[in-house]
């Protein structure tokens, strides 16, 4: 969260304190202020004295060390010597950590010799420099950009054995960030020993570089120590999907797509790519899907059938069926996999609700010459569809044109079997299903397995009302010139049940070339 954010949580904490009637002490106020501290928050700090006062809460040692480093953070020095002075008349004594952030003070004034002179009034005071005033030191050559003088502060606190704790560097990097100078925090991680302990510590600041806008000082981070486990891969990961779900106009797809590359580039989040796929598909992004879709295939990054699913999806339902066909040429050239819902969604893009739309083969037919469309051995999952959608004719159709050969697969050959009718008064050469099944008798993977499609065919034929037996004589003499052999009982049964239904037993002239 932004320091913005951070502030105005802390602020409702408070309020939703008061309204379920928590009484408050000086602890609650003093954590307030450290919150305002902390994030740099524009405040009072002596109309938050005021505040306590109204309020009946008597300050702290802790408060005024808060409310002095509040003033010496505004930069505001007669401030913050005022509640010093007052501080002294409380007969408080002085510490290190209570005057060190007058080091702050004249730092941020741009005056670091008189920051540095506080260390003189420090010691004049019987005190020596600590953490604390070297912290403060350190920062105020940060802001600056100092890298030179941080470099020098921290040889002479190993020399006086005041070292630097995480917290003091995570500080210090924290400020070179908030004051537009990311590009030293490679030189300032060098300089830390044993980064992997402090892992955690710098990893916490990838959030605070986020909100701040800091994309590329988070990265120095995440190189440094971004790799090593636990966090291998995760840190990566959490950054890039808080950049995705954050709302910046400055976060482009172009921005995004390059931010990915490098992630991947420098194997700090390998998944990069799928992330932002995702992330524009979420949004009913199609268009920008799409395109991180041609990035991933330009760079060779791998891309799995189901990723063109979302996109498919929305073309159907626009009747897009240029869209459809320019998605389907993408995968084709790229050696894409092809599927059947693929063709699902190809489909419902010629047909939108109109699934008995006439001459649909022919319509796709002429698309996929329109945008140099080779289905190849992909024909039969286009003729595996349109079974799907009752229609065997545009499946017939398509296999007859197939210039190339191709193999139908069981699944398709139950299909035509259950969904491809007899008609009466209609030649058996011209029924879409008995077109299929003489290709498939010309195809030898097949041809065993025709028999029994052959059958079950026929049997499901036979629940239908005809006038006459003539289609099952037609399609089984057609059967029979294709060389197969029909020896399921259930079929001669049932067409034996309709003769005698009929009474019509001329079909018994027939037995000869039924071959029992």
């Amino acid at each position: 969260a932004s320091p913005e954010t951070r502030v105005s949580i802390a602020n409702n904490f408070f309020d939703v304190f008061r309204s379920k009637g928590v009484k408050l002490d000086v602890s609650h106020f003093n954590a307030l202020l450290s919150v305002y501290i902390d994030n740099e928050h524009d405040y009072s700090p002596l109309e938050f004295l005021t505040r306590l006062q109204t309020e009946g809460i008597q300050p702290t040692t802790a408060t005024y060390q808060l409310v002095l480093k509040g003033f010496c953070q505004q930069g505001n020095l007669q401030g913050a010597i005022e509640i010093l002075e007052h501080i002294k008349g409380l007969d408080i004594g002085l510490s290190e950590p209570l005057l060190a952030p007058l080091v702050t003070c004249n730092a941020i004034s741009g005056d670091m010799e008189k920051a540095r002179s506080v260390f003189q009034l420090i010691r004049e005071n019987g005190l020596e420099p600590g953490l604390e005033s070297y912290s403060a030191l350190l920062c105020g050559h940060a802001q600056r950009g100092d890298m030179e003088s941080i470099t020098q502060v921290l040889l002479e606190m190993q020399s006086n054995r005041v070292f630097p704790t995480h917290a003091v560097y995570v500080r210090i990097l924290d400020t070179l960030s908030r004051h537009a100078h990311s590009d030293l925090i490679p030189d300032l991680l060098e300089k830390i020993r044993n980064k992997q302990w402090m892992g955690p510590d710098l990893l916490s600041l990838v959030d605070s570089f986020v909100a701040n806008g800091d994309h590329q000082g988070a990265l120095h981070v995440l190189r440094s120590v971004g790799r090593t486990p636990p966090t291998s891969g995760k840190a990566g990961r959490d950054f890039y999907r808080k950049l995705l779900r954050k709302e910046d106009p400055a976060l482009s797809l172009e921005y995004l797509l390059k931010m990915a590359q490098q992630l991947k580039a420098e194997n700090l989040h390998r998944l990069a790519y799928e992330d932002l796929l995702y992330s524009r598909f979420r949004n009913k992004d199609m268009e920008g899907g799409l395109s991180v879709i041609k990035e991933m295939l330009a760079g060779g990054v791998p891309v799995r059938q189901h990723y063109l699913y979302p996109v498919l999806t929305q073309l159907a339902e626009k009747n897009d069926l240029d869209g459809a066909c320019h998605v389907l040429k993408l995968m084709i050239n790229h050696e894409i996999t092809l599927e059947v819902p693929h063709f699902q969604y190809i489909l419902r893009s010629c047909l939108g609700s109109d699934v008995s739309r006439p001459k649909i083969a022919r319509m796709l037919t002429e698309k996929f010459s329109e945008h140099k469309i080779d289905l190849g051995q992909d024909i039969n999952c286009l003729a595996q569809v349109c079974c799907d959608f009752n229609r065997v004719d545009a499946a017939a159709e398509f296999l007859e044109a197939a210039d190339k050969e191709f193999i139908l697969p069981q699944r398709f050959l139950r299909s035509v079997a259950k969904k491809g009718e007899l008609r009466e008064g209609i030649p058996v050469e011209k029924l879409s299903a008995m077109k299929i099944f003489k290709l498939v008798a010309n195809l030898p993977e097949t041809f065993n397995t025709l028999p029994y499609y052959a059958g079950l065919f026929l049997l499901r034929n036979t629940e239908k009302s005809f006038q006459s037996l003539s289609p099952f004589l037609s399609s089984l003499e057609a059967f029979f010139t294709m060389g197969v052999r029909i020896d399921d009982p259930r079929v001669y049964s049932a067409i034996l049940r309709l003769c005698l239904s009929k009474r019509d037993f001329s079909v018994f002239m027939q037995v000869d070339n039924w071959q029992f």
